[in-house]
């Protein structure tokens, strides 16, 4: 018997990877842990999601973590990246109208209030971009209860429509 020590609260899903090499747990602290089946030792937590995590799922060949969760999301996790996160600008290198690349060390004397309001923008407006998170699909109003993979390696996911209120 081994016990797997790492979450702030109720572990809420459960998977193995086909391999036997990995298992991934998830729970109320909205965290996903890889665990080493053969040592017992985190791997790595992986962060992203907003609200329960339901359910989880492996790729057939191990690479890929599907995750589903009550936040209306699916994540697509790399299995096999270091993980963490990077600062780096958003995806068209703008935050919040200020380009994210550093200037000349020798410019103007204006570098040092560009740079104060860059890091201001990036502590208040910044989006995170994590290394082992590979995709992130919004549902647009259901909470995502069960994901699986199908033997031809097919992503299915399922859960309940949510009608929005009537006015």
């Amino acid at each position: 018997m081994r016990v797997f020590i790492g979450h702030q609260g109720a572990i809420t899903s459960m998977a193995v990877s086909p391999d036997g090499r990995y298992l991934a747990s998830a729970g109320e602290d909205l965290a996903i842990n890889l665990w080493d089946l053969g040592s017992g030792k985190r791997i790595k937590k992986m962060m992203g999601h907003t609200a329960s995590i339901y359910s989880l799922a492996f790729s057939n060949e191990s690479s890929l973590l599907v995750s589903g969760g009550g936040d209306w999301t699916v994540r697509c996790w790399d299995v096999k990246s270091a993980g963490g996160s990077r600062a780096g600008p958003q995806p068209n290198g703008v935050v919040n109208g200020i380009n994210g690349h550093s200037k000349d060390s020798n410019a103007s004397d204006n570098t040092s209030t560009y740079v104060q309001v860059f890091f201001l923008q990036a502590l208040t407006n910044y989006i995170f971009h994590r290394t082992d998170l590979v995709a992130t699909f919004p549902t647009k109003r259901t909470p995502i209860i069960d994901v699986q993979f199908t033997p031809r390696n097919l992503c299915l996911v399922s859960g309940p429509f949510q009608a929005p209120e009537q006015r």
